[in-house]
């Protein structure tokens, strides 16, 4: 079969696999609706006005989750690329550790020290807390891509290991305020920091924002993709085939921390989606960013929904923390994923 008949069957699928996921978030729940009823709803053809009432209630969090999934998922996609380390992942580089700092930070101090960050927010429909979130992510951001540079240039093993001591750091200084806070603020900290996708903070403007953001952002990144194409060869071979090294690394690195500030601000740290689907979208699409890019943004976003439907559903009356679930998926393909690849990349 040839390449491009094979890859419109893949993203036909992927584009299947995606609707499926939104419409089974949709139905399923507290209260169960049938796939047609939910698709009628959507189009605004329903005449049944609870059904209508309960698909709108949900539509906010599956839009939601397909957002957060497919940001993460193109995160994980650019800085397996950048670093050149199949093990890389949005939250590798500091920037989930520097978002929950933010976020905790609010929750002890905010209602005494940040009401006027709380009214400048209210406007835009982000919360205070996803400002302090989103804030904490840039600070990180800044400070991995400040220490990892050397006169001008981004070295990958230095961004990789400063990364982690900026995670490190922040866990540390997260415990330090969840021991110190009251009972109620520690229990804000631990429940944000399992991941979240409620919609209770969010208004509809600020999920158009955000999903906005996330469209502009994977446009650039698929313009980059044919140069990072090129940087897999290596930096020197790249260099004479004409791509700007350093600054196709920077602006990838910056795209690849926005996306995930974003993510972290809107639903809070869900970890392994940015691992674990770039690698299962690479298996049916190949290496090639400019296709892997669409690609891993249908495959995440479905991934999510599906994983935030398994979460609210599994057990009646009571929603698991999708981070959880998450979690526990991803990290067996971590361990398979760093058996499989040790003899290559670590010795």
């Amino acid at each position: 079969m040839k390449r491009s008949k094979r890859l419109t069957l893949v993203f036909a699928f992927l584009c299947a696999f995606a609707l499926t996921a939104a419409l089974t978030a949709v139905s399923l729940g507290t209260s169960r609706i049938a796939f047609t009823d939910a698709a009628s709803a959507l189009l605004g053809r329903s005449d049944d006005a609870s059904v209508a009432a309960i698909v709108s209630y949900r539509v906010s969090r599956v839009a939601l989750a397909a957002l957060v999934g497919a940001a993460l998922s193109l995160a994980g996609a650019v800085l397996q690329a950048l670093l050149r380390n199949p093990l890389a992942d949005p939250y590798i580089l500091g920037v989930s550790g520097g978002g929950a700092l933010g976020a905790a930070l609010y929750i002890t101090f905010g209602p005494a020290v940040l009401v006027a960050l709380g009214q400048a927010t209210s406007a835009s429909g982000f919360s205070a807390l996803a400002v302090a979130a989103f804030a904490g992510s840039l600070a990180a951001s800044g400070v991995v891509l400040f220490a990892g540079r050397r006169h001008g240039r981004i070295l990958p093993g230095t961004l990789l290991l400063v990364g982690v001591m900026v995670n490190a750091l922040s866990g540390a200084a997260v415990l330090a305020l969840t021991y110190l806070s009251n009972v109620a603020q520690s229990h804000s900290i631990v429940v944000w920091l399992m991941g979240n996708l409620s919609t209770l903070t969010l208004s509809r403007a600020s999920l158009s924002l955000s999903a906005c953001a996330v469209i502009v952002m994977s446009g650039l990144l698929w313009r980059l993709g044919a140069r990072l194409n090129l940087m897999s060869l290596g930096d020197e071979a790249a260099a004479h085939l004409g791509v700007n090294v350093v600054r196709t690394r920077l602006v990838a690195f910056v795209l690849a921390a926005l996306l995930t500030g974003l993510s972290v601000a809107l639903a809070g740290p869900i970890g392994f989606v940015g691992l674990v689907v770039p690698h299962l979208t690479r298996f049916l699409v190949g290496a090639d960013h400019r296709v892997l890019f669409p690609a891993c943004a249908l495959s995440g976003a479905g991934f999510l929904m599906l994983a935030d439907t398994a979460a609210r559903t599994m057990k009646p009356g009571v929603e698991l923390p999708v981070g959880i679930l998450t979690a526990c998926i991803g990290a067996p393909v971590f361990i398979f994923i760093l058996r499989s690849r040790r003899g290559h990349y670590f010795e």
